[in-house]
């Protein structure tokens, strides 16, 4: 499950927009407001996948300098076995 927060706090202040609605009939949301929470869902979705997009190029470049010291040290090692001709 992808887990991002903009729509549990959309939700959340569904909710309680609709619960003050219930209990005051003459309650309405202030265009201000719905335009901070919008920006507020914007924001977070926006803030996820850059952390999201930070933490997956850190892992795709940590493993290729991975796999490239892989390479060198088996490099190595091979010609340190590797047998020395006899001298003449």
């Amino acid at each position: 499950m992808k887990k991002n927060i903009a729509p549990h706090i959309t939700a959340l202040l569904a909710g309680a927009g609709a619960v003050l609605s219930v209990v005051h009939p003459g309650f309405n949301v202030p265009a201000g407001v719905q335009g901070v929470v919008a920006s507020i869902c914007v924001l977070s979705s926006t803030i996820t996948e850059v952390v999201h997009f930070v933490k997956k190029h850190n892992f795709q470049s940590n493993l290729i300098l991975a796999s490239h010291l892989a390479t060198q040290v088996a490099a190595n090692a091979q010609a340190d076995i590797a047998p020395t001709p006899p001298a003449a």
